[in-house]
């Protein structure tokens, strides 16, 4: 026997499971910066902790906004969406996985359950919405078609949303 041959073998042994691993290990997704949004894959109702983050549309001062946070027990949302004429809807609720997407339900004197499908980094809301939905807007204001665009994927980006007077749309449970 040579000596040190039981060395080699132990370290080409040792080398061949590192290979193997190595042909299993998927890189992780990259964590998105508070001013943006991260390569994520599509988001998917599957991975509803994807969609934690902010969503806008439009320009100030009226840019629509959505956040969507994990809470303890389920996720939650706020929003406020800029209509016609300086009119908004505004609420906020629970979404949940529905099907192939999303459905918003708002915590409110009114029951609006609308549902939103997902392409790419966007939330689209359904159209029509339902007619209880029309209680957290103003005239020329809706919710239907609605598109928002993720642009923050972090916790912190989906707190700092506010409306226009600054009132926080998401809070923690």
């Amino acid at each position: 026997m040579v000596a040190g041959g039981g060395r080699g073998v132990r370290v080409a042994t040792a080398l061949a499971c590192l290979l193997c691993l190595a042909g299993c290990w998927k890189p992780s997704q990259p964590e998105a910066t508070e001013g943006g949004s991260a390569a994520l894959g599509p988001l998917t109702p599957s991975r509803l902790s994807t969609l934690t983050g902010l969503y806008q549309a439009g320009a100030e001062p009226l840019r629509s906004r959505l956040c969507v946070v994990a809470g303890r027990r389920s996720s939650r949302f706020g929003l406020v969406v800029w209509g016609d004429a300086g009119q908004s809807c505004s609420g906020s609720g629970f979404v949940s996985r529905d099907g192939g997407g999303l459905r918003f339900t708002m915590s409110g004197d009114s029951p609006c359950s609308i549902h939103a499908s997902i392409s790419g980094h966007t939330i689209i809301f359904d159209r029509p919405a339902p007619a209880g939905c029309d209680y957290y807007c103003g005239r020329g204001a809706g919710l239907a078609g609605v598109r928002l665009t993720q642009t923050g994927a972090a916790r912190g980006a989906a707190m700092k949303a506010a409306d226009l007077v600054g009132e926080r749309l998401c809070s923690d449970d």
